[in-house]
């Protein structure tokens, strides 16, 4: 990747320092672009330079014409998004010229997908096994919700943009109306409560599956529509429970059913309805509601699931899904994430014999049998270089990453139980720090400046760790700049 200049943004991410790693390993030039004073990647030898730039969930026009300045003096040949300023960059993707090629889906795809409702209901249209889901409304937000209008996950077709690299459709490329999942739930309309907007109603039911549940266990999962880290969770005994919390809360919430099992997380990278490389974990240790150790997962049935969605809906990104895997063995999906996720990791750490693409065990040992010595493509090559890929590469680390300063907080909060503290203590020696790198030594007082600087701001707005780290950069559906929700991209004013 020689000559390949990547500027990435959202450098506060772990992931994203991985990822410049990565492409610097490669040849080719990085650059960071952040509105914290203290992110990961200003510190990393990979990164030429990193910038300061207004945040975009306060400033997104500021934001945009700041990234393109960058790109302009810099010579950028890709953009890449790691965290939720991807919303921003997609509004205003159309304005950062022809020679950069941006990786973010039209902003009407990505908000079916961050959308926990429109998510569901889309799954549903593909056929694919869901839990029953409710939205409940009870006053207009800022970005409302999917599907104002009743239709159930909003116009298959929303975010579609002659010429772009992502033509989301919904539905199958061909063969419309095939089943892509046993038990799929079409979505309807199960208006009650009597009121309009505003006063309280439930607006739209998928009639999905209603898994068997032990005594003890509740019937509702409760959870703002735009929402991360767990923020605003809360479980209820009945509908009629959860409807009266969200009530009180007010704005869109979805009320799913419960499903009692273990949570899967994927993360992966696909162009034009092709996955290109996939990796899927299961979190055994989180801090904040976020996840800290990323314990690999080789169940064939998820990746078929992501294979699956991604052809049907020709999608071209990175994207990440969160699944239970009920006590029977079925896959319910929960929720999308349309950008990177901690599943880069696992895919750009050292890997185990086998790994690197589907093609798997049988033919790398018949490669290293014959001597041919060829590189095996990786997630930089999925995501610079989609046409050079011609299997998933998947993901098979040595060893489970982690995030280790969080990791050792997660394991101070269990030092009162000691048989969860044992679990954390096995963890923790079998697995391997993302951060701590030869040779990149400045990186771990950096994640403490910047943890400092997350705890001030957590302070003076009166929220989690976890709530500040994107409070300049979150969205919750609401229109950008001049960018409405029909994936068409602003173009600056200048």
């Amino acid at each position: 990747m020689n000559g390949l200049r990547v500027l990435i943004t959202g450098g506060r991410a772990p992931c994203a320092l991985d990822l410049a790693r990565a492409f610097a390993a490669r040849g080719a030039e990085v650059y960071a672009a952040e509105s914290l004073e203290h992110p990961l990647c200003a510190a990393s030898r990979a990164v030429k330079r990193s910038f300061r730039v207004p945040p975009p969930a306060q400033d997104p026009a500021g934001y945009a014409a700041a990234l393109r300045d960058i790109v302009r003096r810099e010579g950028i040949g890709l953009l890449l998004p790691t965290c939720e300023e991807i919303f921003y960059v997609s509004a205003y993707r159309g304005s950062f010229g022809p020679d950069c090629r941006v990786l973010a889906p039209p902003l009407g795809t990505l908000r079916e997908l961050h959308s926990k409702w429109a998510f569901i209901a889309l799954c549903a249209r593909l056929g694919l096994a869901v839990p029953e889901t409710v939205r409940l409304t009870f006053a207009d937000g800022a970005g409302g919700s999917a599907g104002d209008s009743g239709e159930v996950g909003g116009d298959a077709e929303e975010g579609r943009e002659a010429g772009s690299e992502a033509q989301w459709t919904g539905v199958a490329p061909s063969g419309a109306g095939e089943s892509v999942g046993e038990g799929g739930a079409a979505p309807s309309e199960a208006l009650s409560g009597g009121g309009g907007r505003g006063s309280g109603r439930e607006e739209a039911r998928i009639e999905g599956r209603i898994p068997r549940t032990a005594p003890g266990d509740p019937a509702y999962v409760l959870k703002p529509e735009f929402s991360r880290f767990s923020a605003g969770v809360s479980r209820h005994g009945s509908l009629g429970e959860a409807r009266e919390h969200a009530r009180r809360a007010g704005g869109s919430w979805v009320a799913q059913r419960y499903a009692a099992g273990e949570l899967l997380c994927t993360y992966g990278a696909a162009h034009e309805g092709r996955l290109l490389a996939h990796a899927a974990y299961r979190a055994p240790q989180t801090a904040s509601g976020a996840s800290v150790c990323f314990e690999p997962d080789a169940d064939p049935q998820v990746r078929e699931w992501v294979v699956r969605f991604v052809e049907r809906t020709n999608f071209s990104g990175q994207l990440a899904f969160d699944f239970i895997r009920t006590e029977e063995g079925e896959l319910l999906p929960i929720e999308c994430n349309p950008r990177a996720t901690s599943g880069v990791h696992l895919l750009l750490a050292p890997q185990a014999a086998g790994g690197g693409t589907s093609r798997g065990d049988a033919e790398h040992a018949e490669l290293s049998a014959s001597g041919d010595r060829r590189r095996v493509p990786d997630l930089t090559d999925a995501l610079a270089r989609p046409d050079t890929v011609d299997a998933v590469i998947l993901a098979r680390p040595a060893r489970t990453p982690m995030l280790l300063l969080p990791m050792l907080g997660s394991g101070l909060g269990q030092l009162t139980r000691p048989r969860r503290f044992a679990g954390w203590l096995r963890d923790l020696r079998g697995s391997r720090d993302v951060l701590l790198r030869r040779g990149d030594a400045r990186v771990l007082p950096q994640a403490l400046r910047m943890m400092l600087e997350l705890r001030r701001r957590a302070r003076s707005i009166g929220g989690s760790l976890s709530e500040a780290s994107v409070a300049d950069i979150g969205w919750d559906g609401q229109p950008i700049g001049e960018e409405g929700i029909d994936g068409r991209a602003a173009r600056p004013n200048d």
